[in-house]
């Protein structure tokens, strides 16, 4: 298994989805119905003022910052690689490129050759000489 598969699965493994606890769902709108509405109790919250630092360092925060690290990581590699496979690509329609010249030098040199040896071209070539 390459590197990035081996991530890839840890991530998903990081990331596999947890069903919630049996009576999650009343426990919180128990709670809600004694406390209040959470957006009633909540801070007001300036604007720009949830910035990354002050989040608490939960779980899911730290995931979030190990699947940014990987995807920065992971993403560079994969750039690197699609440029390499791209030059790749290149070298190979060039060589392509190169051949098809070096065929069409051969067949023009003995198109060359062929002509000078005809009457066509015996007749060209004392019509040149005649007119310098």
């Amino acid at each position: 298994m390459d590197e990035v598969t081996e991530i890839e699965e840890s991530l998903r493994e990081v990331l596999r989805h947890v069903p919630a606890p049996e009576g999650f769902a009343e426990r919180v709108m128990t709670r809600v119905a004694v406390e209040g509405t959470p957006s009633a109790q909540a801070p007001a919250v300036r604007r720009g003022a949830g910035t990354l630092l002050q989040m608490r360092p939960t779980t899911a925060w730290w995931t979030a910052v190990a699947a940014a690290l990987l995807l920065a990581v992971g993403g560079g590699d994969a750039v690197h690689l699609l440029r390499q496979h791209e030059r790749e690509r290149e070298q190979a329609a060039q060589e392509k490129v190169d051949l098809a010249m070096q065929l069409t030098n051969h067949a023009l040199n003995e198109v060359e050759v062929n002509l000078g040896r005809s009457h066509a071209g015996k007749f060209t070539n004392l019509w040149n000489e005649s007119l310098q």
